[in-house]
């Protein structure tokens, strides 16, 4: 399909659209379109058990859900899983080529049943249903303390029912204190520097692509007073990793090392070093950084 609209407003404004409660032909065409995600909502059974389309199947797959269940909400909540979750792998394609920044496809749960405890249980049912899925919680008292156990488990949230301007102050304010009280907190242990953090989340030129990271990060350390490490001696270790590989699978020139290594100095100079307008005060007066001597 030739680009359009959606296609445009992407790729010249922040702005990415989504598209809501979809079929599988459905959801299809929205990415060919130029939507990067979707979300369904908790009317998603009736409408797939409407849609001429999908009728048929979704009613086998409701049919089999009550016959192997004891209550007819777990019979829903089962079945909205199970087709959202078939909607999820048409995104899933996306999710993958994007290293995870794009093809979500959202799921709420039971919304007559808002408290703490079931909007966990069920959030954390429903993200088993795919690695694109993402958790649909009210912005409620309830719903941000169940953001913040959701978190915890590793689930991507899409907060929702957000008619007020203080609701967005609330979910920002969560987010914040969530970063900031997660530093210094072992997050996970790795045996091979070429499986380090960021290379998983940002691959910027080493897979061939020259616009933006894929997520902005920094390589940092802690005192060398207290580890037996240095910043520096990171650099060279991660260098060395990549090249090891390279020379292995045979992707890779030491010209793209060099700028991804940059970029991951570049990035650090530009999220802690800035005015109070903004402005980066100390990156401009920073060497580039120079070959490692581990080569």
């Amino acid at each position: 399909m030739k680009a359009g609209y959606f296609h445009r407003v992407a790729a010249q404004t922040p702005t990415r659209f989504w598209i809501n409660n979809v079929t599988r032909k459905e959801a299809a065409m929205a990415i060919e379109a130029g939507a990067v995600g979707c979300t369904q909502n908790p009317s998603y059974v009736w409408k797939m058990l409407n849609h001429p389309d999908e009728c048929e199947h979704a009613l086998a797959v409701l049919d089999r859900h009550i016959a192997q269940t004891v209550s007819d909400d777990e019979a829903l909540i089962r079945t909205q899983r199970e087709l959202v979750s078939e909607v999820a792998k048409v995104f899933l394609p996306l999710y993958e080529a994007s290293g995870g920044q794009a093809g979500f496809v959202s799921i709420q749960g039971n919304p007559f049943e808002e408290s703490y405890e079931k909007i966990v249980e069920q959030g954390l049912f429903n993200r088993e249903g795919g690695d694109n899925i993402m958790v649909k919680v009210p912005v409620i008292e309830a719903g941000l303390k169940a953001i913040r156990t959701l978190l915890d488990n590793g689930a991507p949230i899409n907060a929702t029912e957000v008619f007020a301007v203080r609701q967005a102050m609330d979910v920002a304010e969560l987010y914040r204190e969530y970063a900031s009280a997660s530093t210094n907190v072992l997050i996970s242990n790795f045996k091979y520097y070429i499986k380090h953090p960021a290379l998983v989340l940002n691959h910027y030129r080493l897979d061939g692509n020259t616009d933006e990271p894929n997520l902005w990060l920094s390589l940092n350390t802690d005192d060398v007073g207290v580890f037996d490490t240095s910043l520096s001696y990171e650099y060279a270790l991660l260098f060395r990793a990549i090249t090891r590989c390279r020379h292995e699978d045979g992707n890779w020139n030491d010209e793209a090392v060099y700028e991804y290594l940059d970029a991951l100095r570049q990035n650090g100079l530009d999220m802690a070093f800035r005015d109070s307008f903004g402005q980066n005060i100390v990156s401009s007066r920073v060497p580039s950084i120079s070959p490692p001597s581990c080569r």
